[in-house]
């Protein structure tokens, strides 16, 4: 690690932040501000900012967000708590405090039926006539928003008493446009609602009404999406939830991160595993391969990368058993099998490519409950170890990103080691003690 700190002060992360949002506008990606809040320093570390987003451009919206930070040297990570909400948290290192934006792929809304209510969805697509394009990318109709934000407050049974909620009531109602649809509709739901005339209810059954007829929302539709949607939450049947995968190229720092993060005592909820050793410890057949590999000029790694299908192979049986031995605790992997799919790594006259059994690989790979990727800029990595060309060093990001698509880990962080070994290790903590909730 670096000895200098290279902190992003409070008002650097908030930047971070406003860039990413002005980033996805300037870019059309359909998304829009769910509820009103102020980003400004005072009340950025407090609570969240939603967004409403295409929610068939999921992957697409990850993608930009991943990229966007890494080049802007943030620290980040990124939960996917169910189909429908993907949450970033923006790290700060000043602070250690971080800033949460959530973006939903259809807002939770929860229709009465006699004494019971269910759960259902709102989608981008139901309300894609009420959105527009404004100077800061796209915006909902303030009356539609003003429905859905009621609605949201009948799902979530929230408190109609919090300051927050009221001041929201009257930003509503003064934002609200009369020749927008339903005005005096909305309007008045709204001051009912906010003076206790009308059960928060019976507000949502008139908002829903209000929706259907001025929104393109239908119930039937609704209650079918969040079907297909629990089935998708249920589809990784077996995650991995006691690993960790570390990973990164060589000179990110991982080996110094996590022997800083993890105590050594072994005490810890934590046991720090060096990836490597699956293979090359256990393995006898690795040592009859190094004393008689033809090339005896290439350095234990340049040999390793010959033969990454039997190390493949060999790793999985032994993983398989290492983590039932090891069961009572989560397993922190420096590297992980990913490393195995992308061959020529070392060499700086070529590129280096991907196995030819890429595919196969990601399928059997366990799924990871989190991957942790450390990132550097290149020049940084290259005092360090002056081991990988820099077309070699982003195409190993771009594998990283490759295999995560593949199979989705439930976090996703991205660590900048760019700073001193403290600020990385609190990262680290802020990522374990959010996955080890």
């Amino acid at each position: 690690m670096n000895k200098t700190d290279n902190r992003m002060q409070a008002s650097g992360t908030l930047q971070i932040c406003i860039d990413l949002l002005n980033h996805l506008y300037e870019s059309k990606f359909p998304f829009a501000e769910l509820r009103p809040k102020q980003l400004s320093a005072e009340v950025c570390f407090t609570g969240d900012y939603d967004f409403l987003y295409d929610g068939t451009r999921k992957q697409e919206l990850i993608r930009k967000i991943i990229l966007f930070l890494k080049d802007r040297g943030a620290s980040f990570f990124i939960f996917l708590k169910n189909s429908q909400k993907t949450q970033v948290q923006i790290f700060d290192y000043g602070t250690e405090k971080k800033i949460i934006l959530e973006f939903w792929s259809a807002a939770v809304i929860s229709p009465d039926i006699g004494p019971f209510h269910y759960s259902t969805a709102l989608t981008w697509q139901d309300i894609e006539k009420s959105v527009a394009p404004s100077q800061s990318g796209f915006s909902i109709h303030p009356n539609i928003r003003a429905l859905i934000y009621i609605t949201h407050l009948r799902a979530r049974k929230k408190d109609l008493g919090k300051p927050e909620i009221i001041a929201r009531f009257k930003y509503f109602s003064e934002h609200c446009l009369p020749d927008g649809p339903a005005y005096e509709q909305v309007k008045d739901v709204l001051e009912k609602l906010a003076a206790g005339k009308e059960t928060l209810r019976e507000a949502n059954g008139n908002a829903l009404s209000l929706l259907k007829e001025s929104a393109s929302f239908r119930p039937v539709a609704a209650i079918f999406y969040v079907m297909k949607t629990k089935v998708k939450d249920v589809f990784p049947l077996f995650p991995s939830r006691r690993i960790m995968a570390v990973v990164g190229p060589d000179g990110t720092g991982k080996t110094t991160l996590l022997k800083k993060a993890i105590p050594a005592n072994g005490n810890d909820r934590l046991l720090y595993y060096k990836f490597k050793d699956l293979y090359r410890k256990h393995n006898g057949l690795d040592k009859l391969i190094r004393k008689y590999y033809p090339d005896r000029s290439l350095k234990r790694n340049q040999i390793d990368e010959k033969v990454y299908g039997i190390h493949f192979v060999w790793s999985f049986i032994v993983f398989f058993f290492f983590r039932i031995f090891h069961s009572g605790k989560r397993i922190v992997l420096d590297r992980y099998f990913y490393d195995l799919l992308l061959t020529g790594i070392r060499n700086q006259n070529q590129m280096a490519r991907e196995v030819w059994w890429h595919g196969l690989g990601c399928f059997l790979t366990p799924r990871p409950h989190c991957l942790f990727i450390l990132d550097v800029p290149y020049e940084t990595a290259q005092e360090r170890k002056n081991e990988i060309s820099k077309e070699n060093w982003d195409l190993t990001f771009h594998h990283y990103l490759k295999c995560y698509f593949s199979k989705p880990s439930r976090y996703l962080a991205v660590c900048n080691t760019d700073t001193t070994v403290e600020n990385s290790a609190a990262f680290f903590n802020f990522v374990k003690q959010a996955i080890l909730k």
